[in-house]
C-alpha cells in the first residue's frame, strides 16, 4: 500500500473542515451574543464586557482561519498538512 491509500480523500477533508467551520461559526455567534449581553447589562467599561470582547475577537480569528483552510480545500484542492487543526 502506498501513502496515498492512507490519505483521506479530498471529499472527506471537505466534510471534516465543513464541520469545523460550522462549529467555529457557532462559537463566533455565541461570543457575539455574550458581548451584546455584557454590554447591555454591565456597560462598555466593565471587565466582563472586555472579556467578552476578547472572546469574540478570538472566535472571529479562529473562524476566519478555518474558513481560509476550507476555502483552500474546496476552491483550490489544496489539502492542509497533516497535523493542521
Amino acid at each position: 500500500m502506498s501513502e496515498i491509500d492512507f490519505a483521506p480523500s479530498e471529499q472527506a477533508q471537505q466534510e471534516v473542515w465543513r464541520k469545523r467551520l460550522a462549529d467555529a461559526e457557532i462559537a463566533y455567534r455565541d461570543a457575539s451574543l455574550a458581548l451584546e449581553n455584557a454590554l447591555q447589562i454591565e456597560g462598555e467599561g466593565s471587565s466582563s464586557a472586555a472579556e467578552a470582547r476578547d472572546r469574540k475577537n478570538g472566535a472571529r480569528v479562529e473562524y476566519l482561519r478555518i474558513l481560509r483552510v476550507f476555502s483552500d480545500i474546496v476552491l483550490r484542492g489544496k489539502v492542509p498538512q497533516p497535523g493542521t487543526r
